[in-house]
């Protein structure tokens, strides 16, 4: 057992490094930078694999208290720049009343469903509404769901006058992935504007598999438009004063550089803007360690969709890939918590947190998987799904902040696997000694 003079000097040792670090990061920091509407295109799965080295060293060779000081400053910087950027339309709608003389703040459909993902898209919409004392209403367009008490959009619609605010639901679902959040969206462009709606699209990830419904969908969003506007083509196109007072009431949002330099191609009609994901909102979550029995070397949360990467995500890839090390896993998605836990709720973010805790280091392919690790404090190599939002998405919101990307990124199943074996023979794990 090492006295207590050593371990006394162990921890000044690993204070005084926290704390060094600590200056020279706040003093990188200390004037926020983020990329901005006119940043460029940059290829972010090169500059990760750059950076790749120099991650695994940091995950190996940090300490739980300097990492922590590091994560929540860089969560900080992020929701220092939802202020910004999204609390601009706040503050020029904001209302003492949701529902004063006609006047109407709404978020569109909100998502609450079995993929958490979307679900955390929402707490995060809600956590920073709440943070703006932003009275509102949420609505569905398409149906009600009397378990959230959410009403029906049309509803508002009936006394609406003067000017109102609508956020539409963030997600990553723009595009012809899944088309019925994109055919919902579309058509609320033109009921939002007709009634005397500013119409702010909350981050989104756009991505098509087809171009020829790319320039259908983007034909019928300039269609819509037009339509709630109450303008002719060749008014807009025509018209600077048209087009200003369109980019007025059209706002999109995106989390990825490369959707933004595309929306702008697409829809040059609205005013587009860099925000990074909303999710992170939620703020840093502290999970418990997990009981002896339900703790694994690995955890794998997978997706199992068409937006999957993944050759194979059964149990005898992962054992194939482990080979004769002597490390056990669990390969889980979002409902497996229930069962693990007792827990009927499909909307609980507390025990996602618990599941994603359940492994000494975790491998993700959903990006609010990495995401929610992020907030917990837990260490994860992601793997990008089709879309390779996953990259996308952390190095637009960690723009120029090589300090806060505490993850690994591998290009495989495969290879993350390795990379993970690799970082519990170095002595790393989320439960490890040092906490």
């Amino acid at each position: 057992m090492p006295s207590i003079l050593a371990s006394r000097r162990r921890f000044l040792v690993q204070t005084a490094t926290a704390v060094a670090t600590t200056i020279i990061f706040f003093f990188n920091l200390s004037t926020p930078y983020y990329g901005g509407n006119d940043a460029n295109t940059s290829n972010a799965s090169t500059s990760f694999q750059a950076l790749h080295r120099w991650q695994r060293q940091r995950l190996h060779q940090r300490n739980k208290t300097e990492t922590s000081i590091i994560r929540t400053k860089c969560i900080d910087e992020i929701r220092k720049i939802h202020d910004e950027k999204l609390g601009e339309f706040i503050r020029k709608f904001k209302r003492d009343s949701s529902e004063s003389d006609g006047h109407w703040n709404l978020l569109a459909q909100p998502t609450f469903h079995s993929n958490l993902g979307d679900t955390l898209l929402t707490e995060g919409e809600e956590v920073f509404f709440e943070r703006q004392q932003f009275v509102h209403q949420m609505c569905l367009h398409y149906r009600e769901w009397p378990a959230k008490n959410i009403s029906h959009c049309p509803k508002h619609f009936e006394n609406a006058i003067g000017n109102n605010l609508a956020f539409w639901q963030a997600g990553g679902n723009w595009g012809d992935l899944w088309p019925l959040p994109q055919k919902l969206r579309m058509n609320g462009v033109a009921s939002l504007l007709k009634n005397n709606f500013t119409f702010v699209g909350m981050p989104q990830s756009l991505f098509y598999r087809s171009n020829a419904t790319r320039e259908h969908h983007t034909k019928l969003i300039k269609q819509n438009v037009l339509k709630g506007l109450g303008l002719s083509e060749f008014e807009l196109n025509n018209s600077a004063d048209a087009m200003s007072s369109v980019r007025e009431r059209l706002i999109f949002t995106w989390r990825e550089k490369s959707s933004f330099q595309i929306a702008k191609q697409l829809y040059p009609f609205a005013h587009n803007m860099i925000v990074p994901d909303i999710a992170f909102q939620m703020g840093e979550f502290h999970p418990k360690r997990p009981r002896e029995d339900l703790l694994v070397d690995i955890l794998l949360l997978l997706r199992n969709d068409q937006e999957s990467n993944i050759g194979s995500r059964a149990d005898e890839a992962v054992s194939l890939a482990i080979g004769s090390k002597n490390k056990t896993f669990r390969v889980a998605d979002w409902d497996d918590r229930l069962q693990l836990f007792g827990d009927s709720n499909h909307l609980n973010v507390d025990t996602a947190v618990e599941l994603l805790g359940l492994g000494k280091i975790v491998i993700v392919d959903r990006l609010h998987a990495g995401i929610l690790s992020y907030l917990s404090g837990l260490d994860f190599i992601y793997i990008d799904n089709i879309s390779q939002k996953l990259t996308k998405t952390l190095s637009t919101a960690f723009e120029r902040r090589e300090e806060c990307h505490l993850w690994e990124r591998a290009d495989s199943l495969y290879n993350a696997i390795q990379q993970a074996l690799e970082y519990l023979d170095n002595g790393g794990g989320n439960w490890g000694e040092e906490v």
